[in-house]
């Protein structure tokens, strides 16, 4: 082990926190331990230089990880393949003939006014695995006890857990994105360009990098989605890009907000008016970012989206890329995820005495273009 003596960095540590000096600079490399790779952490004794360092306690790095947009999962089942969606059309009102009797006329009680039915089948799915190998008698030398390295394996359970989360949740914010590239693809109402509207309103100039830390932009903002969460619940062909007459009510609506914009929003309307509004919601939620931090989590990367979305029932595909994208709405059967299924599957490895574990992903990501969503985009 490596001792290092701190008298002098503490005693001038002590006399800062006191307020009896100006705030030094510190040299903290030995204080602090940032840990070595195994082959130069072994250290022997300070007497005789030759006993090597027992490992005295071992840490495993097994917290986990569980993944946002969980309310996106919806049903699963075990048998049959094809998802249907069966819809009937509006119908149109004809005149009522009990007001409008005319003599001698005849009135036909045998008309047949069937209505239009129309269905869509979804049939897609998509899987990937995990593949990792547990060795049984070659690591049993490396511990000292049994307990030790079962929360060794345990840790390796754990990262198979938090990489699968990981990848699960990366496909369902894809399934939001690709609504989202639709939806700015399709460029109708759906698509609210808040400075715009904003800025006729009042006259001003306000650009985006300004908008998340201007009060007057954040109230009315919030106040526009409240609105938009009631125009939502009317039935309306406006919000949909198959322009079918839809609603949506207040429980069956997600609000998915960026971070970034929800606790601007927050910060300015006071949490209790912008939970009241927003957050009691039960499907509501607020993400880190739409596709991806980039690098640094700036806000013209977590506020974008870079993709090639399909966007239409035909197939038909169309790259979508747009920043400042702050929150989107939609209703709950717009888009999600059907028949989530995890298993795993081992084999045994005689020949070299190890596990073989695939642990297995199946689901199905859908969007429906018939049902409603709505994108607020800082432009």
């Amino acid at each position: 082990m490596e001792v290092k003596q701190i008298y002098d960095l503490v005693n001038t540590a002590a006399q800062a926190v006191a307020g009896e000096i100006a705030l030094p600079t510190e040299d903290l490399s030995n204080l602090v331990d940032v840990g070595k790779s195994i082959q130069n952490a072994l250290g022997v004794d300070a007497f005789y230089k030759a006993l090597v360092n027992r490992i005295g306690k071992m840490y495993f790095v097994d917290r986990k990880y569980t993944g946002l947009l969980l309310k996106l999962f919806k049903d699963s089942w075990q048998f049959g393949s094809i998802v249907g969606k069966v819809q009937v059309d509006d119908m149109e009102a004809v005149e009522n003939d009990t007001w409008n009797i005319i003599n001698g006329a005849s009135y036909d009680p045998f008309v047949v006014n069937l209505p239009v039915v129309s269905s869509k089948f979804f049939n897609k799915m998509v899987t990937f695995e995990l593949d990792i190998t547990t060795p049984t008698k070659q690591i049993e030398q490396s511990f000292t006890s049994v307990d030790e390295m079962n929360r060794f394996l345990s840790m390796i359970q754990t990262m198979v857990y938090n990489s699968m989360e990981t990848r699960i949740e990366a496909c369902a914010f894809r399934c939001i994105d690709n609504m989202i590239g639709a939806t700015i693809n399709d460029n109708g109402a759906s698509v609210v360009k808040l400075l715009t509207l904003y800025n006729s309103i009042t006259g001003i100039s306000l650009t985006a990098d300004k908008a998340l830390v201007d009060g007057a932009f954040l109230r009315w903002s919030t106040k526009l989605m409240g609105i938009y969460k009631k125009r939502l619940a009317s039935r309306t062909s406006i919000y949909n890009i198959g322009n079918k007459r839809r609603f949506t009510p207040a429980d069956r609506l997600h609000f998915i907000t960026l971070v970034d914009y929800a606790k601007s929003a927050e910060s300015e309307l006071y949490s209790t008016t912008f939970h009241e509004e927003f957050v009691k919601l039960p499907l509501y939620e607020e993400v880190p970012y739409w596709q991806a931090p980039g690098t640094t989590f700036a806000f013209a990367d977590v506020s974008k989206v870079d993709i090639v979305a399909i966007v239409d029932d035909a197939g038909t595909t169309a790259s979508v890329s747009k920043s400042n994208i702050i929150a989107v709405m939609f209703d709950d059967d717009a888009l999600g995820v059907l028949q989530p299924r995890k298993r795993v599957t081992t084999q045994y490895n005689g020949k070299i005495e190890a596990y073989n574990d695939f642990h297995k992903w199946e689901s199905r990501y859908f969007n429906d273009f018939n049902e409603q969503m709505v994108v607020f985009v800082l432009e």
